[in-house]
């Protein structure tokens, strides 16, 4: 996908869906966001993780008790003293990014800054003090100088040192800074420092021997999380518990994070507890369906992700996804879900599970029948009516009525049967689609609808058409009811029987879409079924149901999840006036598929398998009903930074620190090792890379490759390599990352090397050429009387040649069928013959227009169809002979393509025109078409011309091909008028002269006529 076009789409889906980019919602449970977990399995030096924060450049440091690494999204790099020997001890307890971009790593031994990719470790700056300090916390005033709290007491960096604050000597667990203030945490105490002035203030008297973990601003009051409770500092000085009713009351906290949507997280070995305003409104305990626990540190990132850190289960990366999802939490007994449909009222919704009937109800499932009370355990589909509910089973059919099962008449003809749709239509029948065929169903008799063929086989969807027909979707192609018999649909337009139709959809103006389960989708439009697939750029996908919301965009869910294409893109991709769909992957099974958010999703082919509630989208699933609001779904508009994190060559690796690299003439192989920090969704970041001075065009990155490109045996030069990624949403990079490198050339690549060449070659030219000539001139007689015999001969071979070429010519310029004038000929000839016209148009005024005739055989589809193509053949080199028998000697006639044909008519006045071209109708309407002795035919056309200038005072505002373009209106306006006969726009006095009339003339027709804008002259009533 080109730039431009990847940006005209991101456009649209930002106009589609809300670009603002959330945290975590507070009115949505943990369960319904996404959490995606990183552990020692995918490079994590180890499982306890004490700080995660985000640098300036985006990369995720992690610190855990087995060294520090640094994550992209994508993969970890480790950084221990193993291989870093500027970290002072591999047990890391805090991070901290100052405002310089310097990153500093706390460790049981030490302090260590990092700094253009260099590790130093911190000297303390007194001899007494010990060489090893085990340091719990770091802090930064808005002066931008560093402070740590240690068991050895406070300090602070100065002068490339680690300097004692002698004002408190006594071990510390935490410090914070909150503007020029420090905030350190002792035993039972915390001290607020300003300068030189020390203020202590006690914990509550339950919490005197309490150590704090950590501390954190929330809401403008400073909280502390302690190994006994979370106490909060109040506007008047006082520390005080935080008083609630939930577990969390008086239980040690390990970790505080907070997030841009105003949510405290609050970690304990319990579970994680969020705080919203002042009081606790979720407990995720360790239990939950994501499987983390303990968690230890909380970080919110740039792109609002909330990342948790734990004791032990490594990182988790959580925001709030697209989905709201009712499972078991929600008090569902079976999580398999088969159907879903709404109560008559609206406020619930029936819910057909694997075993048994659910109603959900306030985010609530009440179990309304169990397995034993059905024909079958499976609710497959449902139908819901003001005085009872439908229900149709893997096998039987039964219904619920005022809260008792009541098995509806002949109910044991469906007991074997599969019932996959029940449906009632505008006439109040009741249908079925069933494993056994189609049905109508009375409380007097059913009646089963059979195929031509008396085939059996499976139907699923139903669906009445807006002209009242019945269609439904079957495993063998498209049917409608017609009488007592099913027939099938668009067998001649684009469909066939190896179909297995799983949705149908009417849309716009006689627009219908069907979903296939193994074939994409089908368009019809403009009397065709067109077929769009992957390869016209929809997901991968097995579809299974097809909605259409209130801002005409059509939803598809199906084995592989559910994506949304607009229904006007479609449309536009097929009259080829866009070569993009737009379509979007907004949920994946397997998470996998770019921008998709991996999520279960959705279940059966049929009726009652998803449904528009307003803007809410309900669909079954594997894991329960999932809903979506399809107007509050967010997309990622933080572009990724890209960054070039080095360069390979002379067999290492070399960061890249704005420094231009300078490689000798033996360096032709390099490596490029490059990443985008996006971590919505990492695997849908794409990259493109150029190396200027190699290549200039982008290229597409393989997104399953690894982050790196290889360049062997590059010619000297200078080079300046170039990558750009996008996100989840395809927003691109701002702008791209760059450096410059050169390499020398061998002394055979230098331009004196070539210079010399060059003379050289010169000088042995020169001689060899003076050798040359004394030759040439000794065979120059002898040549001379060669040259006199053989010109008499050449001029014969000439004159022979010519006519040939003139032959070759004549041919290229005609349609071998036919005998006519081909487009070839037309764009060859017609410029000249229209800029004679034109200068005599100009200097006489009195010249009649030129006239430009488009005639089309009318039903030639149908003659193919029924005699052959030979017999079309025929049909078409007869037309030709009467168009050609039947126009003036100057006049062409050129076949325009298939059955239809342009007459250039010489000027001529106006009024000669209709009479010419009602002459040449008529003798196609009166001719009998002979195709063999048995079989004549009448045929007619359709013809549509125009007057060339269209606007007699202003020659030049219509091109001749938009004076063909007005023709082939005009033969479009007699195709539905009945055909056979003729037409021709003319401007009025009102008609506004500019070309857009051309536009106007295709799309609003009907109103210029009215409005007097434009006049037709026609032999259609």
């Amino acid at each position: 996908m080109s730039i431009s076009t990847a940006l005209r789409v991101t456009l649209f889906f930002c106009a589609l869906f809300s670009i603002k980019l959330a945290a975590l919602d507070p009115e949505k449970r943990f369960q319904n966001y996404v959490v995606d977990k990183w552990s020692i399995e995918q490079g994590l030096p180890q499982i306890t993780v004490s700080s995660i924060l985000q640098d300036n450049d985006g990369y995720i440091w992690v610190a855990t008790q087995a060294g520090l690494a640094r994550f992209d999204g994508v993969q970890f790099k480790t950084y221990s003293t193993d291989n870093t020997p500027g970290i002072r001890g591999n047990f890391i307890q805090d991070l901290h990014v100052d405002q310089s971009g310097r990153l500093w790593i706390a460790t049981y031994k030490g302090l260590t800054v990092r700094h253009k990719h260099q590790f130093t470790a911190v000297p303390t700056a007194l001899d007494q003090q010990p060489s090893e300090l085990n340091i719990q916390a770091i802090a930064e005033t808005t002066q931008g100088q560093i402070w740590v709290s240690a068991n050895e007491g406070v300090f602070y960096f100065e002068q490339g040192q680690l300097k004692p604050f002698t004002l408190i000597k006594q071990a510390s667990q935490d410090i914070l800074a909150h503007g020029d203030t420090l905030y350190i945490s002792v035993v039972g105490r915390l001290l607020k420092v300003n300068g030189q002035q020390v203020e202590e203030l006690l914990f509550p008297a339950d919490y005197q021997q309490a150590t704090v973990n950590q501390s954190i601003v929330y809401k403008g009051k400073l909280w502390l999380a302690t190994n006994k409770g979370l106490l909060f500092l109040t506007p008047n000085g006082q520390l005080q518990e935080f008083q609630t009713d939930s577990e969390l009351f008086r239980y040690p906290v390990d970790a505080l994070g907070k997030d841009s949507d105003d949510n405290l997280w609050v970690g304990t070995i319990k579970g994680l507890f969020r705080i919203h305003g002042d009081r606790v409104t979720d407990h995720v305990k360790n239990d939950n369906k994501h499987d983390f626990k303990q968690v230890h540190t909380i970080y919110e990132d740039h792109e609002k992700n909330l990342w948790l850190g734990s004791y032990i289960d490594g990182i988790a990366r959580v925001w709030s996804g697209r989905t709201y999802r009712f499972s078991r939490d929600a008090g569902l007994t079976d999580t398999l879900v088969w159907s879903v449909t709404p109560t008559v009222s609206g406020d619930a919704i029936w819910t057909g599970t694997n075993s048994g009937l659910a109603k959900l109800e306030n985010n609530q499932f009440r179990t309304i029948l169990e397995a034993s009370q059905l024909p079958h355990p499976t609710v497959y589909t449902m139908l819901a009516e003001a005085d009872g509910l439908w229900i149709g089973t893997r096998k039987g059919l039964t219904r619920l009525v005022a809260g008792e099962v009541v098995p509806p008449k002949f109910h044991e003809h469906f007991s074997s049967l599969q019932i996959n749709s029940i449906f009632r239509d505008s006439r109040n029948r009741l249908w079925m689609a069933t494993s056994d065929g189609l049905f109508e169903y009375t409380e007097q008799a059913i009646k089963r609808y059979s195929t031509p063929e008396k085939f059996s086989f499976l139907m699923r969807p139903i669906r009445e058409m807006r002209n009242g027909e019945i269609w439904v979707g079957t495993q063998k192609g498209l049917y409608r009811v017609e009488g007592d018999m099913l027939q099938p649909v668009g067998l001649n337009q684009g469909l066939n029987q190896s179909l297995d139709v799983t949705a149908i959809l009417e849309f716009g103006d006689d627009n219908i879409a069907i979903a296939t389960l193994s074939q994409g989708l089908f368009i019809f439009h403009q009397n065709y079924w067109h077929h769009i697939t992957e390869n016209d750029g929809l997901p991968a996908n097995e579809s299974f149901t097809l909605l259409r919301d209130n801002h005409d965009h059509l939803w598809v869910s199906g084995f592989k999840g559910l994506y949304q294409v607009p229904l006007p893109f479609i449309i536009d991709y097929i009259e080829r006036r866009t070569n993009q769909l737009g379509a979007y992957m907004l949920l994946s099974e397997s998470g996998g598929i770019i921008g998709s958010q991996k999520s279960f999703c959705c279940n059966g082919a049929g009726n009652a398998k998803g449904f528009f509630q307003g803007h809410t989208l309900w669909y079954p699933s594997r894991d329960g009903v999932v809903k979506l609001d399809t107007d509050n779904i967010t997309l990622n508009k933080i572009a990724p930074n890209v960054l070039i994190e080095r360069f390979y060559f002379a067999n290492q690796w070399h960061y890249i620190d704005d420094e231009k690299f300078s490689l000798s003439e033996d360096q032709r192989d390099i490596a490029i090792d490059f990443t985008a920090l996006s971590f919505r969704d990492p695997k849908s970041v794409q990259f493109e890379y150029r190396l200027l001075g190699y290549q200039e065009q982008w290229r597409l990155h393989d997104s399953k490759a690894q982050r790196r490109v290889n360049y062997t045996n590059l010619p000297p030069g200078q080079y300046t390599f170039a990558v750009r990624a996008s996100n989840n949403a395809g927003k691109w990079s701002n702008q791209a990352a760059e450096f410059q490198f050169s390499i020398a050339p061998y002394y055979y690549e230098t331009i004196w090397f070539y210079l010399i060449c060059i003379v050289a070659a010169i000088i042995v030219v020169y001689f060899w050429h003076r050798l040359r000539l004394r030759s040439l001139q000794e065979k120059k007689l002898e040549l001379e009387q060669k040259i006199k015999e053989h010109t008499a001969q050449l001029e014969v071979s000439n004159q022979k040649l010519h006519e040939a070429v003139a032959a070759l010519k004549e041919a290229s310029h005609t349609d071998q069928l036919s005998g006519l004038k081909n487009r070839r000929y037309l764009n060859s000839q017609l410029p000249s013959d229209l800029a004679h016209f034109e200068r005599e148009f100009e200097r006489l005024r009195t010249t009649g227009p030129m006239i430009f005739m488009l005639a089309d055989i009318d039903h030639f589809k149908n003659i193919n169809d029924k005699f052959g193509h030979n017999a079309g053949d025929a049909i078409i080199k007869m037309f030709s002979d009467i168009i050609k028998s039947n126009i003036r000697e100057g006049d062409y006639a050129v076949r325009w393509g298939g059955e239809e044909f342009l007459v250039v008519f010489r000027p001529m006045d106006a009024t000669k025109s209709v009479e010419i071209i009602e002459r040449l109708r008529n003798k196609i309407d009166t001719t009998e078409f002979v195709i063999d002795e048995q079989t004549s035919l009448h045929v007619t056309c359709s013809i549509g011309f125009s007057e060339y200038p269209f606007f007699a005072n202003k020659p030049h505002a219509l091109t001749w091909e938009q004076t063909v373009e007005l023709a082939d209106h005009a033969l479009y306006y007699v195709k539905q008028h009945g055909r056979n006969g003729w037409a021709c726009f003319h401007p009025t006095d009102t008609t506004a002269i500019d070309s857009t009339i051309v536009s106007k003339i295709k799309t609003n027709l009907d109103e210029l006529i009215d409005n007097d804008k434009i006049a037709i002259a026609s032999s259609i009533d």
